[in-house]
């Protein structure tokens, strides 16, 4: 895919992230001839415990490709493990999907050349060359949200629509599951009982296909990480009723210019100047337990808040110019939801930080603004909670002042590009809905206008 066909698909991504529903998407999406071009067959992860790890690198691969890269060697899932848990201070092959990309953004990855897998055994530190290199990749990945992990729900209608969204916009989506304790594919095409599977395995969604005669309206295909060997040479197939009770968690990764994701100026959250508040109490909290290295600083603004509480903090923007203005959040079992807003801008759409565990959530892209130099303000409001979470509060990482896109105009308010499935407006008196709502998923269009897309 050339650089005109990625700022497409990109156009396509923003355009229908918001707006589209199940009416206006293809019947039918199929990534995998654009994965064998690439020579990237489905993979075998051995013994070990790195779905996950297999699953973000091949979407690492993938959007190398679409963001109009010259071909790239297979990346390397090995570095991958060593730097998931080098970002964090974790130790072990599992990696969440937040840590692995982590480990992507802070140490980048490699050909596998230079870091073979080993099917078996543990991860061990690769060599200061390999080092080096990988670090050439890092700084410009940018992970797309669109569930973050709970196996307390699965996905909404919202969330498998955004899903198959960002695969009819040719971009592969990695997601984690409660698995089938059998094994057998066939299950996939079902919804089995709880006592019938357990967490979890990762896999890529690569495709679906919209079909009345299976659960849900229809399947995806996903590519596993069992060898080429697994079902159709690796790829096999999921009915939307199953993803729909089981996922755990899903995102997209997209490939920037590089240093992108680098930020020009980074404002520590903890130390923003509290000049207004309506039902909120701050505290720097230190993230040491959960893994500090997945937070600047280690710390985090941690804001007890009561529903529709307000703070708005001063910071000061060192030098004038065009930047694009982002807010590092943190993602927990008793959080809510927030919108926020720079000076007098509009503020964003609203942003679900409710997840099944403490975790770094989703950045609010605050839009691509010129400040000037000196004193500005960010406001945050609390404007819901999904139903499963404990509480209202939220917690803030930082504020980061990165480099203005080459294209964006200096005051665009780029509210389009958060994620649609976890910026839905709430419902029903400001709590959000986790639970699914099976309704129609298919292309509830007439035959003549039925499309089908295939990415070669």
């Amino acid at each position: 895919m050339n650089r005109v066909c990625a700022a497409l698909v990109l156009l396509m991504l923003a355009s229908t992230a918001s707006r589209s529903t199940a009416n206006d998407l293809p019947s039918q999406v199929d990534l995998r001839p654009r994965f064998e071009s690439l020579d990237l067959a489905p993979r075998h992860q051995g013994t070990r415990n790195t779905c996950s790890l297999f699953a973000v690198t091949a979407c690492a691969n993938y959007a190398w490709s679409a963001a109009g890269q010259p071909k790239s060697p297979v990346f390397s899932e090995e570095f991958l493990v060593w730097a998931a848990n080098e970002a964090t201070g974790r130790r072990g092959d599992q990696a969440m999907f937040y840590e692995a990309v982590q480990g992507l953004n802070q140490l980048g990855i490699p050909g596998e050349a230079s870091c073979l897998y080993h099917a078996t055994g543990e991860t061990e530190r690769p060599a200061d060359s390999t080092i080096s290199a990988a670090g050439e990749n890092s700084g410009r990945w940018r992970a797309h949200w669109i569930k973050l992990w709970s196996t307390k729900s699965g996905l909404t209608n919202e969330q498998l629509i955004a899903i198959k969204q960002t695969l009819a916009a040719g971009r592969p989506v990695a997601c984690g599951l409660r698995w089938p304790r059998s094994k057998m594919p066939a299950e996939l095409l079902t919804v089995p009982p709880t006592t019938a599977v357990q967490d979890g395995h990762s896999i890529v969604f690569v495709g679906y296909q919209d079909d009345d005669g299976v659960a849900g309206g229809g399947y995806f295909v996903l590519r596993n990480s069992y060898g080429p060997g697994w079902e159709d040479s690796g790829y096999g197939r999921m009915a939307y009723a199953y993803a729909g009770t089981y996922a755990n968690d899903a995102l997209w990764i997209e490939l920037g210019p590089p240093r992108s994701e680098v930020p020009t100026h980074r404002i520590e959250a903890e130390s923003l100047a509290l000049v207004e508040q309506t039902g909120c109490r701050t505290q720097n909290a230190s993230m040491r337990r959960y893994g500090s290295g997945m937070w600047s600083g280690g710390h985090q603004l941690q804001v007890a808040a009561e529903p529709e509480a307000t703070g708005v903090w001063q910071f000061t923007v060192p030098q004038s110019g065009p930047y694009r203005v982002r807010l590092v959040t943190t993602a927990a079992p008793g959080y809510g939801i927030i919108t926020a807003q720079l000076d007098d801008q509009l503020p964003t759409q609203p942003m679900d930080l409710y997840a099944g565990r403490t975790c770094p959530g989703a950045s609010l892209e605050l839009g691509t603004h010129r400040l000037e130099a000196g004193e500005h303000r960010l406001r945050v409001t609390v404007v819901g909670k999904n139903e499963l979470s404990a509480d209202f509060s939220f917690g803030l990482d930082a504020l980061d002042l990165l480099p203005a896109p080459p294209t964006a105009s200096k005051q665009e308010a780029s509210t389009t590009e958060q994620p649609a499935a976890l910026v839905t407006p709430n419902t029903s008196g400001g709590i959000r809905k986790a639970s699914p709502q099976f309704g129609q998923h298919g292309p509830g269009l007439p035959p003549e206008k039925i499309r089908v897309l295939r990415y070669q």
